[in-house]
């Protein structure tokens, strides 16, 4: 094993021998028999508690178990999944995947779900603290490779957060050690407008403060595209916005958990993710010699600008932009 700074054992993913404990863990709770209940009632609970039971490290856990239910999640849910630009991520080189966001468990778990079809070491994967407010919840989460993403706390708190989770990525992916995804912006994108948030950046930048070239350049970005034919927790998503119209959002309890609930089970059509060319240093190069508050916004457009363009357009995407336009 690879050494592993200790100062990140909070929010780094589990080691394999902490995986096989977590694993035990998790066939040893009752919430397992729920989930299973709940997303997989043609399966029997006893099975999966016993496959949980003989886990034997991270590598056996998601080939064995958690890719076997992304393709089970896929066959239910889904009208295929398809890719292209893979030759951008199999070039030997470790990425940071900056990402447009609609599911926070299949948007990674679909990525890492094509990279093991296709040879591609696993990535690791950074999840916000807010849904991982269980135990049962983190065991899973961090023993498929997630980072934990802190938002809580005081504002001194969350600064040092920040630039743990800022350095962290940057030991992970300069250091080649893993690719690393990340959501381009807090939270999903709730009416598909996808726009890079200059919060992620700045938080990249707190690791590799005096360079602004290299603290991009040595990350490998690649901009990810991820679209869906029909957008998960659809119903969800316009009711939070009919209401954020009318004053504050305020999320009920449980609501984070109804969410990854319903984007696994709520059918999506078909699936289309792009991976982008790596972003170019020379557009890294000119973001650099901007003002200090115009550089955060022209490489949040750049990245922003490689997503858009790799989305795939399905069908009623084009009815949906005929109805905002007035077209007939």
């Amino acid at each position: 094993m690879e050494y592993i700074d200790s100062k990140y054992d909070g929010i780094r993913p589990f080691f394999d021998s902490e995986t096989v404990e977590a694993a035990h863990r998790i066939a040893g709770s009752p919430e397992l028999g729920r989930l299973v209940g709940i997303l997989c009632p043609e399966i029997q609970s006893e099975q999966v508690r016993q496959a949980f039971d003989s886990v034997t490290g991270i590598d056996d856990l998601q080939s064995r178990l958690m890719m076997r239910f992304v393709d089970f999640v896929l066959e239910k849910t889904s009208d295929g999944v398809t890719c292209s630009g893979l030759e951008n991520v199999s070039d030997g080189k470790t990425h940071l995947l900056l990402s447009g966001h609609r599911d926070i468990i299949l948007d990674p778990g679909i990525m890492e779900y094509i990279f093991h079809k296709h040879g591609i070491p696993w990535a690791e994967i950074a999840v916000g603290d807010n849904l991982l407010s269980k135990p049962f919840v983190e065991d899973m989460m961090r023993s498929n490779r997630m980072i934990k993403v802190v938002r809580t706390g005081s504002n001194r708190e969350k600064y040092m957060a920040s630039t743990l989770l800022s350095e962290y990525i940057r030991d992970t992916v300069s250091g080649g050690r893993r690719s690393v995804w990340i959501a381009h912006r807090s939270g999903r994108t709730k009416d598909g407008n996808d726009t890079t948030g200059k919060g992620v950046l700045k938080m990249l930048h707190m690791s590799c403060p005096k360079d602004f070239e290299k603290c991009y350049t040595e990350l490998n970005i690649i901009p990810l595209s991820v679209s869906y034919e029909f957008d998960s927790c659809d119903f969800m998503k316009a009711r939070e916005l009919y209401l954020t119209r009318r004053g504050p959002y305020v999320k009920a309890p449980g609501e984070d958990d109804e969410s990854m609930l319903c984007g696994i089970r709520q059918k999506k059509g078909r699936i289309h993710f792009h991976f982008s060319e790596e972003l170019d240093p020379e557009k890294v190069r000119y973001c650099a010699s901007l003002e200090q508050n115009d550089r955060y916004a022209a490489l949040a457009a750049a990245i922003t600008s490689s997503i858009r363009a790799g989305f795939k357009v399905w069908p009623n995407n084009y009815i949906a932009y005929d109805i905002l336009s007035g077209k007939e």
